[in-house]
C-alpha cells in the first residue's frame, strides 16, 4: 500500500514539474501566408506581445525577438490605459514579391516598425529597417499619409519579422490589420470621401439648426448646435483627421485634444438632453444628474490640457462619465417619453442607434464579428443618425410647442372674455357704488380707493392713494382725546381674522366732517389664496339715520359691558340712534362726542384707574393702546364692568354711566378741566368741562363713580 501510494505522488510531482516547464516555455506562433488578396485582414491570431522590461532597454530588435516571454494575444490587444511600453512580432511569408500596407486601426502616439529580413532565424546583420510611426513623423515619406498609423512595405519571397513596439498616452490597444497596397489606397480614397460626406452632412445639420436657434431663441437650438459642433469635433480627433490636417501641433497636444473634445462632446451630450428633454419639470433628479455629469466632463476637459496632469487618470475618469452619460441618457429619454413627452421617442431612438454603432465597432475590433465599412465606421454611422433623428425630435418639439401655444393662446383669450366679464361686475359692484372701498396695507397706508371718494371726500383715488387712512379723520374727531385716531392707528395694525366695524368722521376737502360707518376686514391670510398677506379691505358708508328715529315717541333700556373701547362705541351708537328725534344733527354729534368721552372716561380713569398722566405719558410714546390692553388682562381691572342706563322721551334726554372703580374728587376736577378747555395743549381731560357745557344737568355720586347726564328737548309740555 505503501509503495503505491510514493508510486502515486512520484507520477504527482512529474506532472507538475512538466506542467511549470510547459508554463515557462517561449510561445512560437507560425508565419502568417499573405493571400493573394488581402483586404484588412486581422493580424490579431498570428501576433505575440510582452511588455517591455529594464533589462531589455538598449537592447536591439533582434536580441528582443531572441528573448523570451512572449505570449500569444488571448481573444485581443487591448491593455487598457497604461503607460506600459509593448513589444510586438509577428511573421509574414510569401511565395513571391509584394506590396502590403500594415495599419494599426488605433490612435497611438509612439509606435516604431522594426523589420527583419529573413526571419527570425536571420543573423546576418542587425535590423534591416525601421519606420517612425509615431504622431510627430507622419510627415517622413516612408509612411502613409493617413489618419492611422499605416506603412507600406515590400516583401520579398521568403518569410519575414516585424516587430513593433508601441508606447502610447490613450488606450493601449494594436488592431493590425494587413492589406494589400492597391485595395488599401482604394480603401483609403473610398473612405476620405465618405467621412467627407459624414462632415459636411453634420455641418450642415449644425448650420441649419444654427440659423433656426437665431429666428427662434429657441435654447435647445443652440445647445443642439454645441452638441454637433463637438460631434464634428471629437469624429475628426478620434479618427485621428486632426493628425493629417494639424501636424504641427505636436504630439502633447494631438493626444489631450482627442481627450479635450471627447469632454465637451460628453458635455454637449448632457446639456442637450437637459435642455430638450426638459428635464427640470418632467424628471428633476435626472436634471441634476445630467448637470453634475456636464460639469464634471467640462471640468475633466479643462483639466487635461494641463501638462503637469498625465493623461492615464483622466481617461479613466473619461471612461465612467461615458457610461454614466449614455445610460442617464437612456434613461431620461425613457422616463420623460412614459411621462407623455412624444418627442423623447425620437431622442432614445436616436441615442440607441449611435450606442449601437459605437458597440458594433467595438465588437468589429475584438474579432467577434467580421470586417465590413459600415461596421468599422460604426460610430460615425450611428452619429450621423443620431444627429438626423435629433434634427427630427427638435422639429416634433417644435410642434408640439406650437401645438401647445396654440391651444394657450386659445385659453388666454377664454380667460380675457371672463377676465372682461369680471371687469364689468367689478365696476358695477365697486366703482358704480356709492360706498368708499379701498385697500391698505398693514400699516393703514392707502393701496387702492374707488371713485366713490369723489362725491363723499371730494379727492380723486389717485389724491388720496398713498395717504395713510387715519390722516383722513376730521380735526375735531383727532382732538377728541386723541381717540379716534389712536383707535383707528391700532385698530388697522391689530386687526386679526375678525372685520372691525366702527364709527368715523373724514375730513372733506372743503374741510366740513364726514360721518361714515367704517368696516375693515383682513384679507389674504390663508396659504395660496394669492394674495400679499396683511391686505386689508375697507368699506366705509354714509352713517344714515335711523329709518325708525321719526317713529319713536320714549325709549329706555340699559347696558353692562366689559373694558373694552370698541364696546363702548357700540354701546353710545346704540344709544344715541334716535336722537334726531329729539334734536338737530350738530346737537346730536355734540351729545353723541360728550356721551363717548363719558363713556371712555368710565373704562379709563374708573375701572382701569389710568391716571391722567399715564395717559398723557402713553400718547406721547405711542403706547396707548398697549397700557389699556394690559390693565384689560389682570385683576382686578379685569372683572370690572361698566353699566349704562338711558331714558328718551319728547321731554327730556338722561343717561347713567356707572364704573366699579375707587371714584374721584369731582369738583376738583371740574376746575382742572375749565383750565385745560382753555389750553390747546392737551388732546384729553376735558370731559366734565363739556358736558356741564351740553347737558343741563351733570350730577356725580359722593363716591365719584357713577354720573347722571340729562337734558330738555324743549319740545315736550
Amino acid at each position: 500500500m505503501d509503495k503505491a501510494w510514493n508510486s502515486y505522488m512520484r507520477l504527482v510531482r512529474l506532472a507538475l514539474l512538466s506542467f511549470a516547464l510547459l508554463s515557462t516555455a517561449d510561445v512560437v506562433a507560425e508565419a502568417l501566408a499573405v493571400p493573394e488578396k488581402a483586404d484588412s485582414l486581422p493580424l490579431l491570431t498570428y501576433i505575440q506581445f510582452k511588455p517591455e522590461t529594464p533589462d531589455m532597454v538598449g537592447k536591439s530588435p533582434r536580441e528582443i525577438d531572441a528573448s523570451s516571454g512572449w505570449q500569444s494575444a488571448q481573444g485581443d490587444l487591448d491593455f487598457g490605459f497604461t503607460s506600459t511600453v509593448y513589444w510586438f512580432r509577428f511573421s509574414l511569408r510569401t511565395a513571391r514579391a509584394r506590396r502590403i500596407v500594415l495599419m494599426a486601426d488605433a490612435a497611438i502616439s509612439r509606435l516604431v516598425l522594426y523589420r527583419l529580413n529573413g526571419g527570425a532565424s536571420h543573423q546576418n546583420g542587425d535590423t534591416d529597417e525601421s519606420h517612425d510611426l509615431s504622431l510627430e513623423a507622419r510627415a517622413n515619406p516612408d509612411v502613409v499619409r493617413h489618419r492611422r498609423p499605416a506603412v507600406e512595405l515590400e516583401l520579398s519571397p521568403g518569410e519575414t519579422r516585424i516587430l513593433l513596439r508601441m508606447q502610447n498616452e490613450q488606450l493601449s490597444r494594436m488592431p493590425l490589420t494587413l492589406w494589400d497596397a492597391r485595395t488599401f489606397y482604394e480603401f483609403r480614397t473610398g473612405e476620405t470621401l465618405i467621412f467627407g460626406l459624414f462632415f459636411g452632412a453634420v455641418g450642415a445639420i449644425a448650420l441649419y439648426n444654427l440659423l433656426m436657434f437665431v429666428s427662434t431663441r429657441e435654447t435647445p437650438y443652440g445647445v443642439y448646435v454645441f452638441y454637433a459642433a463637438m460631434a464634428l469635433c471629437y469624429s475628426a480627433a478620434f479618427q485621428g483627421f486632426h493628425i493629417v490636417l494639424l501636424p504641427w501641433l505636436g504630439e502633447y497636444w494631438l493626444v489631450r485634444s482627442v481627450i479635450l473634445f471627447v469632454c465637451l462632446f460628453g458635455a454637449g451630450m448632457n446639456w442637450f438632453a437637459q435642455s430638450f428633454l426638459q428635464t427640470r419639470i418632467h424628471a428633476p433628479g435626472m436634471n441634476r444628474l445630467h448637470i453634475g455629469l456636464a460639469l464634471l466632463a467640462t471640468a475633466t476637459g479643462v483639466l487635461s490640457t494641463l501638462p503637469f496632469l498625465p493623461a492615464y487618470p483622466l481617461l479613466h475618469i473619461i471612461a465612467g462619465l461615458a457610461i454614466l452619460t449614455v445610460a442617464s441618457m437612456l434613461a431620461s429619454g425613457w422616463i420623460v417619453w412614459k411621462r407623455g413627452f412624444k418627442p423623447a421617442r425620437f431622442y432614445v431612438l436616436a441615442i440607441a442607434l449611435f450606442v449601437l454603432g459605437a458597440f458594433a465597432n467595438s465588437l468589429r475590433i475584438w474579432g467577434v464579428i467580421p470586417h465590413s465599412f459600415w461596421i468599422q465606421h460604426g460610430v460615425q454611422a450611428g452619429i450621423f443618425a443620431e444627429m438626423i433623428l435629433l434634427s427630427l425630435a427638435l422639429s416634433d418639439r417644435i410642434n408640439t410647442l406650437k401645438k401647445s401655444l396654440e391651444k394657450n393662446l386659445s385659453e388666454i383669450a377664454l380667460a380675457r372674455e371672463v377676465i372682461a366679464t369680471s371687469e364689468k361686475k367689478y365696476r358695477v359692484l365697486v366703482e358704480d357704488t356709492s360706498d368708499l372701498i379701498f385697500s391698505t396695507d398693514l400699516s393703514g397706508r392707502i393701496l387702492s380707493m374707488n371713485h366713490a371718494s369723489r362725491k363723499l371726500l371730494g379727492h380723486s383715488p389717485a389724491e388720496l392713494r398713498g395717504q395713510f387712512l387715519y390722516s383722513l379723520l376730521h380735526e375735531a374727531a383727532r382732538e377728541s382725546q386723541g381717540y379716534d385716531l389712536m383707535r383707528l392707528r391700532d385698530a388697522v395694525q391689530q386687526i386679526g381674522n375678525s372685520a372691525l366695524q366702527t364709527r368715523v368722521r373724514f375730513s372733506s376737502k372743503t374741510g366740513e366732517p364726514v360721518s361714515l360707518a367704517l368696516r375693515l376686514e383682513r384679507i389674504g391670510t390663508e396659504a395660496g389664496e394669492g394674495i400679499a398677506d396683511g391686505l386689508i379691505l375697507g368699506k366705509a358708508s354714509l352713517d344714515m339715520d335711523d329709518v325708525l328715529a321719526p317713529c319713536v315717541t320714549a325709549e329706555h333700556g340699559s347696558y353692562t359691558i366689559e373694558n373694552y373701547l370698541s364696546l363702548s362705541d357700540l354701546v353710545h351708537q346704540r344709544i344715541t340712534r334716535s336722537l334726531t328725534r329729539y334734536f338737530d344733527r350738530d346737537s346730536c354729534d355734540e351729545i353723541t362726542m360728550v356721551l363717548r368721552e363719558m363713556l371712555i372716561n368710565a373704562i379709563e380713569h374708573g375701572n382701569l384707574e389710568i391716571t391722567y398722566q399715564e395717559k398723557t405719558d402713553a400718547q406721547r410714546d405711542g403706547t396707548y393702546m398697549q397700557l389699556i390692553r394690559e390693565r384689560q388682562k389682570v385683576e382686578p381691572f379685569k372683572s370690572r364692568r361698566v353699566k349704562v342706563e338711558f331714558s328718551l322721551n319728547q321731554r327730556r334726554i338722561w343717561f347713567r354711566i356707572s364704573d366699579e372703580g375707587h371714584g374721584f374728587d369731582h369738583e376738583a376736577m371740574r376746575i382742572g378741566e375749565e383750565q385745560r378747555l382753555r389750553s390747546l395743549q392737551e388732546s384729553h381731560g376735558r370731559g366734565i368741562a363739556l358736558a356741564r357745557a351740553l347737558f343741563d344737568v351733570v350730577r356725580y355720586n359722593a363716591k365719584g363713580n357713577s354720573v347722571v347726564l340729562a337734558k330738555l328737548t324743549g319740545k315736550g309740555h
